[in-house]
């Protein structure tokens, strides 16, 4: 959520979504900003944000998948092996 502030500064909404089944466990986090393409890791806020987060979501087994959305801003999901 803290990314969506720095980054999405025009997004009006941001969605948070934790599904769960037998097969798998799936997290996300998307806005309606602004999006626009991949970017670094660390393009903004000096930081390695996705970096270090995709090093936590793959220790668990897990695949992390961040970028823009279809229409308009931006999302990350990280999904788990139920």
């Amino acid at each position: 959520l803290t990314n969506v502030r720095r980054h999405a500064g025009d997004a009006t909404q941001v969605t948070v979504g934790l599904r769960y089944d037998r097969a798998r466990l799936q997290v996300s986090v998307s806005d309606d900003g602004r999006g626009g393409s991949q970017l670094p890791a660390a393009a903004h806020g000096g930081g390695f944000g996705l970096v270090d987060l995709k090093e936590r979501v793959t220790a668990l087994g897990g695949e992390l998948h961040a970028g823009p959305r279809a229409e308009y801003g931006w999302e990350v999901r990280a999904d788990f092996p139920g």
